[in-house]
Formats: C-alpha cells, structure tokens, sequence
C-alpha cells in the first residue's frame, strides 16, 4: 500500500543533502537563499560539501545523511542538491524500515533516480521526480515548474490537469505524438541510463500497469536507441499503459558527420509498434522546464487533447 507524505506548509524545514556529486557551493547558497524567500527554513545535511572524487563524499557518509535527514523530527521534507553519479551504490545501504516509519517527502531527479525508485519500491513512499536545489532553484531556473512542485507538495486534493502557459516551452504544444490513446496508471519517472542499470537487479523498475516516464542528457542517439531496444528486449516495454519522454538534452551524435539517426526515427522504429500511447518532448527532466512527477499516484494521458491530469494527491 502506498504511503503519502505529509504536505509541506510554509515555514516548514527542507532538509538539503548530496547523495550522488559534490555541489557547487556558491551555487547551492543561492539557490538556498532562493527557498528562504520562498517561506522555507533549510537545515543542510552533515555531508552536504563533502568531496570524494567524482562523488559528495564517501559512501556511508552519503548513507547517512539519507537515514538521518528522514528520522530527524525537525525536517519536514528532502530535497537532494544535484546529481551526478553514485546513487547506485547506496541504494542496498539506505534503512528502509526505518524511511517507512519516518515518511517524508523525498525530492530529487537524473541520478536521484535510483533513490526515487528504491525508496519507493522498498516503502512504498511515493516520492518525487522533480526540480532540485541547486538547478532547480537558480536565479534562471524555469518558475512554472517550481510553482507546480509547491502546489504538489502543499495540496491533499489532486493537482488536477497541468495548465501550461502558452509560452512555456514544456507546454503540450510542444509535444509530439507517436500513438494517440487515453491511459491511466501508477505513475513512475526517471532517467532511462539510470533505470537500465537497475535491470536484473532487486531494484529493477516495475512498469507493470505504469505510465512510463523516462529522459535523458549527455548520451548519443546511438546509445538512446541500445537502450530503449534493451528495454523491448526485456518485455517491460509490453507491460505499461503508456509511455511519455521528457527532454533529452543534447543527445547528439559527438562525432561530426558520423551517420547517424534522428532521435524521432528512434523513437518511432523501437516505440511505434507498441499497442500504448507514445508522447515525446514533454516538459520534464533536464530541460529548461522539469514538471514534478510523483512515483505512485494514479495519472491519466489523452494524447488527443494533449493533456496529462493527476488523478490523486501525492501528500496527505
């Protein structure tokens, strides 16, 4: 059974921790500084500056500002400061008996992603693919994203259908669609490089019956479509009701003039087949716009009217 947060008031305490790559600090404080204007007090985790490498120090000290932030009674909700790399390696360490007594709301995306889902899959918690701090939060950071994370995270009523200004580059004008359809199902978001490595282990995605979110940044269309054949391959592709993709950001070829594919003739030859409704270039990850997607509410997709509606809340 799913477990929902409680919802974040103003005044409440944000708990800010670095569980994949270390931060850049003058960033992070600005960003910081941007949630106390925002009515929020802020209360750092011990490790938050470390630096181990390409990592936010070593693996048990990120561990521990996980259990600590989620059992500290002055923390009222979680927000990880970036990504990065190194989420992988402590998912088996975090301690979910206790995460599923002390139920807070849990904010992060990219490499978060193997956090959103285990702590999730192990809990039941629904936690959130959403903004994080030190992008997220930036003196140029999209505020139509931020506004609708707050209205997610405040309201135990569902946030209803996600009204875009007509400007906004993540607005369903911008969508393109490969299958038309209407679907509903659990919700789960994350980016695709992060999930596939989490397949054949226990914390493996579960698509069955899911609106499959999924993007990406840095990665070739050759690499894209390895992977979205690996997915097929593995029949999970056959097991949700719809799947969505968000902005994959500067997904090119890096070699110039390699031949290569299109990213929409990828999508098109691995996902068209599909008897579900395939949308790409939605407002979410690492893009200018990044919408909150929790994992674990019931959501709906019309890809003829181009809309996306949350059917529950995803706090209490």
């Amino acid at each position: 059974m799913d477990i929902k947060p409680k919802r974040l008031t103003k005044g409440d305490t944000i708990g800010i921790i670095a569980p994949s790559s270390p931060v850049k600090k003058l960033k992070l404080k600005r960003s910081i500084e941007r949630l106390k204007q925002l009515g929020y007090k802020i209360k750092l985790g011990k490790h938050v500056f470390d630096e181990y490498g390409y990592l936010a120090g070593i693996d048990q000290a990120r561990v521990d500002d996980i259990n600590e932030m989620f059992t500290d009674p002055e923390v009222d909700a979680i927000f990880c400061a970036r990504g990065g790399v190194g989420s992988t390696r402590i998912i088996a360490k975090l301690d979910y008996e206790s995460i599923r007594k002390h139920p807070k709301i849990f904010v992060g995306y990219s490499d978060i992603t193997a956090l959103l889902n285990a702590i999730h899959q192990q809990t039941g918690l629904i936690t959130f693919h959403a903004p994080m701090v030190e992008s997220g939060f930036s003196h140029t950071a999209d505020t139509f994203s931020q506004k609708l994370l707050f209205q997610l995270l405040s309201s135990p009523k569902p946030l209803g259908k996600i009204v875009f200004p007509t400007d906004n580059p993540g607005s369903a004008a911008h969508w393109k669609v490969l299958r038309h359809g209407i679907a509903t199902g659990k919700s789960i978001a994350g980016c695709i490089s992060v999930i596939q490595t989490l397949l054949g282990t226990p914390y493996e995605f579960d698509l069955r019956n899911k609106l499959f979110f999924w993007e990406d940044v840095d990665e070739e269309p050759y690499r894209i479509d390895r992977m979205l054949a690996h997915f097929k391959l593995t029949g999970k592709l056959n097991q949700v009701t719809a799947i969505l993709t968000g902005k994959l950001v500067n997904c090119k070829p890096k070699i110039p003039h390699k031949p290569s594919l299109t990213l929409p003739q990828i999508l098109r030859d691995i996902l068209s087949d599909l008897n579900v409704p395939v949308v790409y270039n939605l407002g979410f990850g690492h893009g200018k716009v990044n919408f909150p997607i929790p994992l674990g509410i019931e959501m709906k997709l019309d890809t003829l009217r181009k809309e996306l509606i949350y059917l529950e809340s995803a706090v209490s």
